[in-house]
């Protein structure tokens, strides 16, 4: 089965063209190689995807013959993601949320406190 379409079948992309322009822009990788959408994939192979800032670690089990409900999602693949790639992702999250956007004005006097803080720390930590 093609890659673009076992990404569909095992629901980590929504449609086949979504997962076919992941494949060409070089966001999936098997066996730490770059593919076209068109390399087959078989049982044992190990696929990354990045997705959402997060590197996903597939094995594959098996192939199904169509798109499988969610359920059965883990009887074609086993996730091997590291469990720390999640944690990165929520401290951008963290990040995202104290990030000022230009045009936003000047500081309030809290974020003047809080960004004071933040520099106090960065220079006692020297």
């Amino acid at each position: 089965m093609r890659i673009d379409k076992y990404l569909w079948c095992i629901r980590y992309y929504k449609t086949r063209s979504i997962a076919t322009d992941a494949v060409k822009k070089h966001h999936v990788r098997i066996n730490g190689k770059i593919v076209k959408p068109s390399k087959d994939v078989f049982g044992g192979e190990k696929i990354t995807v990045r997705k959402n800032q997060i590197n996903y670690e597939i094995e594959v089990l098996g192939v199904p013959d169509n798109r499988v409900g969610a359920k059965l999602v883990d009887q074609y693949r086993k996730d091997c993601t590291p469990k720390e790639a999640f944690a990165n992702q929520e401290l951008l999250k963290l990040a995202k949320d104290h990030y000022r956007r230009k045009g936003d004005g000047r500081p309030t006097k809290k974020d003047r406190r809080d960004i004071n803080d933040y520099l106090e720390t960065d220079e006692e930590a020297e």
